[in-house]
């Protein structure tokens, strides 16, 4: 009797032990692990004239089958009892709206709508193998289509109206500003102050840097807890364009003494300060075989290339929102000049109500008139 009990009980005690092995085998042969080298350099620089009027966030959700085709028309509940969904898609992403150069808006007849003029990846997750992971990336290897799908959100979640609405009152409130608008200033009697618009929101984007960041990404699985297999290889370029320029804090208009008089406004902008990022994937290729499914140990691919974009723009930071500044001054005086107006231009510190003068285009203005 007590010999087959212990028969029995040693029996059992393999059996823990075969599966216990099995366990620990099968936690360290699947583990995978990232291999990462990124590098990201300068590309140019250029000067704009953009008026960002808001910004929202705005998440992307996409499922995909195991072919790596969209699975379109999910209800808002669904439990995928048919194992239908073999990879998913998560991107929540910065939208910076307006308008991409302010003197054109302002001398066309009607409002027009403002666009999306930055898109900025801040959070990602990719669920499932290699294909998901490509399709993934494939959201911003096209900024048009990825700015059209944002919408559509947008409009889904109730966003795009309100941010159109905006932006079309700051330039209705800029419009009735020019000395020759008396047609604005009649149909918009009785538009609301810049207070109530929320002036304060807009920001004039005048320099923007471009930069490029390369990754090149090997994934490989231990196996027999010494060798490690390949599963392949993933590369990305990306293209960031980094927008500096200055809120508009306030801004007051005196008008004309009986015609003997330009007339005067007087703006007040914030510290020039990095306004918006625009992200986008510029070349991808990778293999068939890649898998980089480890997100507990290690960061996903977006975030290594995200954080090497940062370094680079903490480095220039400084020299960027000097040059910001000398651009803003500049372009509030051949404003003035354009427009015959008197201009005082004031910069204060961001979130401080002090202001303190710093350029004077009255000398210009008044010779123009």
């Amino acid at each position: 009797m007590f010999k087959w009990l212990k028969l029995i009980g040693n029996a059992l005690l393999g059996i823990l032990i075969i599966y216990g092995a099995y366990r620990i085998y099968k936690h360290f042969n699947s583990r995978s692990n990232l291999h990462s080298k990124v590098i990201s350099y300068f590309l140019h620089a250029e000067e704009t004239e953009a008026l960002y009027t808001g910004f929202s966030f705005v998440a992307l959700l996409e499922f995909y089958d195991k072919n790596g085709k969209e699975l379109l028309g999910l209800p808002k509940v669904y439990i995928d009892e048919n194992k239908k969904i073999n990879g998913i898609c998560y991107r929540f992403y910065e939208v910076g709206i307006g308008y991409p150069n302010i003197g054109e808006t302002l001398k066309q007849d009607s409002i027009p709508e403002p666009k999306i003029l930055s898109v900025n990846v801040v959070d990602s997750r990719v669920i499932g193998g290699g294909r998901a992971q490509y399709q993934c990336d494939l959201l911003d290897t096209a900024p048009e289509t990825r700015a059209q799908k944002l919408q559509t959100q947008m409009e889904a979640d109730q966003q795009w109206l309100t941010q159109v609405k905006h932006a079309k009152e700051i330039i209705v409130l800029l419009k009735t500003q020019l000395p020759d608008s008396q047609a604005f200033k009649i149909l918009t009697k009785n538009l609301p102050t810049a207070h109530e618009i929320g002036l304060g929101a807009s920001y004039l984007g005048n320099l923007k840097l471009t930069f490029a960041t390369v990754g090149t990404f090997t994934a490989t699985k231990r196996f027999l807890f010494v060798f490690e297999i390949n599963q392949g290889f993933y590369v990305r370029k990306d293209i960031t364009e980094a927008t500096y320029g200055s809120q508009l804090a306030d801004l007051q208009i005196e008008a004309p003494i009986f015609g003997l008089s330009p007339a005067k406004a007087t703006l007040t902008f914030e510290e020039p300060d990095l306004i918006s990022v625009n992200r986008y994937i510029d070349q991808l290729v990778a293999s068939s075989k890649f898998v980089y499914k480890n997100e507990e140990a290690q960061k996903t691919i977006d975030a290594y290339l995200r954080e090497d974009v940062e370094r680079q723009l903490k480095n220039i930071h400084g020299k960027a929102i000097e040059h910001s500044k000398r651009l803003t001054q500049l372009f509030i005086r051949k404003y003035g000049l354009e427009e015959g107006l008197q201009i005082e231009l004031k910069f204060r510190a961001r979130n401080s109500p002090e202001a303190q003068l710093t350029t004077t285009g009255a000398e210009e203005a008044t010779s123009r008139k």
